[in-house]
């Protein structure tokens, strides 16, 4: 775990579990973009219901992060966060 957290800000640390980090440092990525994908189709071709949906097997965070990211993108795209935007946070 440290060094992950090291390589994550940009220091090498000499490590046994070499494999373990990189492996870990890839699911962070691949989560990471699947927040990007689905924040940029919120409202296109996703509503907050069916992310609510797709995002069950995952930690709370992965849900609110898209949100979150959906109202960063609207606010600078379109000028307001949508309604249907807001409704996302009281599930």
């Amino acid at each position: 775990m440290y060094s992950f957290l090291c390589l994550e800000n940009g220091y090498f640390v000499p490590t046994r579990e070499w494999e373990l980090v990189k492996s870990v440092q890839e699911g962070k990525m691949s989560v990471n973009l699947q927040i990007k994908l689905w924040s940029e189709d919120i409202g296109i071709l996703l509503m907050p219901d069916e992310l609510f949906v797709y995002c069950k097997d995952y930690p709370k965070w992965v849900y609110k992060s898209t949100i979150e990211q959906s109202k960063r993108r609207f606010i600078k795209d379109v000028g307001y966060i949508p309604s249907f935007i807001k409704l996302g946070d009281l599930t």
